[in-house]
């Protein structure tokens, strides 16, 4: 990709791409990406019964990581890349196939009413059963020639589903069977990965005790699908997708602390940029090379006029800004006085900053534009908040001498006065070399 090449996006918050039952797909941060939002909607009998669990979503995001990243690492392919924060994935963008793979291992549900086999019956074998994808029809079953027929997968296609459908069965089965659950039957979905002309089929959507029928091996108790408002009870859900968590810690949900925040990106490698928004620990992806010619402008332009002035005040990146207990934003660029004080022994973070510059990204453009200009301006000590498009000449200045209210500048030749430092800074000076200023 050509990150130097101008490209326009309006400053706006990431794009929605579809949403479902339980998850919100958004634009990615590169082309061919994905977001998958992980909700805490649960749903039963195609839709009709509907409840909130709270702390469902995180839960499924970190099992469907798990599930994944080993599926990924046995040569299962998947549109799985890695989990971004508590509740979000990034994921491959794929074709999905219009189809439900249904693989049953013991009878139960549907099959035993169609067929009047005793549920709780191992069948002689793995059985595969397609579903056609279809709310309003109520996802009715179909056979290979429907699929066919209808053009929804290929012949070769409908071969590699079941492929995958059985090596991921076999994954689960020993999987939950090590902690004393039954896989009695769980559905897939599938994608068509594109990569330039070669097309593969991979395993999309998630794997979660959402898609799975599950059963206590010494009871033969039903452990998932109770309908919701049934006596199981939202406590007793989370418990029981808990221990499901094969290998994966069970997850507190409550909010993190911003000490607990700092014990959890210790153990994280020094790469990765982690924040705390609202008590959940977010990564966000790896800058772009305009991202970072503009942070380093940025930075050159603020300290020389630091020095010339012998300012009372010092330009910092990579410092943390505790709003509360709960929220650590990290900013771009920081300017905070020289004798700035911290509550973390490491001084990573500060609650004294006087201006504050985010450089946008793809994936986090609604979240500086809105959560954290609420987050920044409630500082007292703040007096700008500055946000810097990285693909147009494009800047947002927030200042408290006008109630914070929005003032965008896209002229080349305009410059931002920042009185509270007493400087003023150029916005060729900030988009120098980055491509977008004209070469004179």
């Amino acid at each position: 990709m050509d990150f130097l090449k101008p490209r326009y996006t309006p400053m706006s918050r990431r794009r929605p791409i579809y949403e479902g039952k339980a998850k919100v797909l958004y634009e990615g941060p590169e082309p061919g990406t994905l977001i998958q939002h992980f909700k805490d909607d649960a749903t039963a009998f195609n839709a009709k019964k509907h409840q909130v669990i709270e702390g469902k979503g995180v839960l499924n995001n970190r099992i469907s990581e798990y599930v994944f990243q080993h599926l990924n690492d046995i040569g299962v392919p998947t549109h799985f890349i890695r989990r971004l924060n508590m509740r979000e994935q990034l994921i491959r963008e794929v074709e999905i196939i219009p189809l439900e793979v249904v693989v049953r291992n013991v009878a139960a549900g549907s099959l035993s009413q169609r067929l009047g086999i005793e549920e709780g019956t191992q069948l002689p074998r793995s059985i595969i059963e397609f579903y056609y994808k279809n709310d309003a029809l109520g996802d009715p079953m179909v056979s290979e020639e429907h699929v066919t027929a209808f053009g929804w997968a290929t012949p070769q296609e409908i071969d590699d589903i079941m492929a995958l459908a059985i090596r991921v069965n076999d994954f689960l089965t020993g999987l939950f069977l090590g902690v004393g659950i039954r896989l009695v039957d769980f559905k897939v979905e599938t994608g068509r990965l594109w990569e330039g002309d070669m097309m593969r089929i991979v395993v999309a959507d998630e794997i979660s005790p959402d898609s799975c029928r599950l059963w206590d091996t010494k009871s033969h108790h039903e452990r998932r699908r109770a309908a919701p408002g049934q006596r199981t009870g939202a406590g007793q859900e989370l418990k029981i997708r808990s221990a499901l968590m094969v290998g994966v810690p069970v997850i507190d949900t409550r909010p993190m602390t911003v000490e607990e925040f700092y014990a959890f990106t210790d153990a994280r490698p020094d790469e990765e940029k982690w924040e705390l928004i609202d008590g959940e620990p977010i990564l966000n992806a790896a800058p772009s090379p305009r991202h970072q010619w503009i942070v380093r402008n940025l930075v050159v332009a603020l300290t020389i006029r630091e020095r010339e002035l012998n300012a009372p005040w010092v330009v910092l990146p990579g410092l943390g800004v505790r709003v509360s207990n709960t929220d650590r934003p990290e900013p771009d660029v920081l300017v905070i006085p020289s004798d700035f004080r911290s509550l973390d022994p490491q001084e990573r973070d500060t609650s004294n900053v006087i201006v504050a510059f985010e450089v946008l990204s793809p994936s986090t453009k609604g979240r500086d534009l809105r959560w954290k200009r609420t987050a920044y301006t409630s500082l007292p000590s703040l007096t700008h908040y500055i946000v810097i498009a990285q693909d147009a000449v494009e800047v947002v200045v927030f200042a408290r001498d006008n109630d914070f209210a929005e003032r965008r500048i896209r002229s080349i030749d305009k410059t931002i006065e920042l009185r509270s430092l007493g400087i003023s800074l150029p916005m060729a000076e900030i988009y120098r070399d980055t491509g977008l200023v004209p070469v004179v």
